[in-house]
């Protein structure tokens, strides 16, 4: 995934796949100790330090770019925990927009691709499948793969029912009143819905039944691998901590939130 950000840009870039990137430009911010250390001198040139530990102490190198036109970052954060990359995502991002340069950010992480950009390209393949704003591409993603792959969620034909629903693989219905993009889908198309693990809420009336299978504390809530009864398609939400294994729940999608998309052909149609 790739992505440009504002007059000045900053871009920030998300790879599918393990596409290799030329880094020439400058060298990304890398950091093996408690934090990074990044530096812009006053010249208006941008320096970045690296620091790794050794038996003899700290060893330093850092890399200067004198008044790039365009700088490019390859994978900055990789290899943090977590909590730090949480932390140098922030300084990261304020430091682009001081620094006032054109940024190519080459990431496999959605949620710093997500943060860091204005716009994104999704790559696959070595070759470019949706360039869109962060928001487009989480709400209209270009197809099952992008949709899958930027938000984790589990993408399912679906079909218009012409009662007002569809009809979901595994046999759910879903109001297309409470679907993004629902308003816009012709009858008789062939249809996608997109589920995010979020996009679901416990509703007693819900017309999603859901059989808990599987359960990945979280704290405040789990997150939840089920199928539906009777089905082997499986569905990942997040609910209440208090949700176990072998639970069947009943759940309604959140106003807006689950996509519903028209599936085009090799026509485009």
């Amino acid at each position: 995934m790739s992505g440009v950000r504002g007059e000045p840009r900053t871009s920030c870039g998300l790879a599918a796949d393990c596409a290799t990137w030329s880094s020439q430009l400058a060298l990304a911010v890398v950091s093996l100790e408690r934090r990074c250390h990044l530096v812009v001198t006053t010249g208006g040139s941008l320096g970045v330090r690296k620091t790794w530990a050794s038996p003899a102490g700290p060893l330093h190198q850092r890399a200067l770019a004198t008044d790039p036109r365009v700088l490019l970052l390859d994978e900055p954060l990789a290899a943090l925990d977590p909590q730090l990359r949480d932390e140098l995502r922030a300084e990261l991002a304020e430091l682009l927009r001081n620094a006032g340069r054109a940024t190519v950010l080459v990431t496999h992480d959605q949620h710093e691709a997500l943060a860091l950009a204005d716009r994104i390209a999704i790559m696959r393949d070595g070759k470019v499948v949706q360039c869109a704003t962060p928001s487009e591409i989480w709400r209209h993603p270009a197809d099952s793969f992008v949709a899958s792959f930027v938000s984790r969620g589990t993408v399912l034909g679906a079909h218009d029912a012409g009662d007002g629903y569809v009809v979901v693989e595994g046999g759910w219905r879903l109001a297309k009143s409470q679907l993004d993009g629902g308003d816009a889908i012709a009858h008789g198309h062939r249809l996608e819905v997109v589920l995010r693990p979020r996009d679901l809420m416990p509703d007693p009336e819900g017309d999603l039944i859901l059989h808990v299978r599987q359960c990945e504390y979280l704290g405040d809530v789990v997150r939840v691998h089920g199928c539906a009864p009777g089905s082997d398609v499986r569905l990942t939400c997040e609910l209440p901590a208090s949700t176990r294994i072998s639970d069947i729940v009943r759940l309604s999608p959140m106003p807006g939130k689950v996509t519903l998309r028209h599936v085009r052909d090799e026509s485009g149609r």
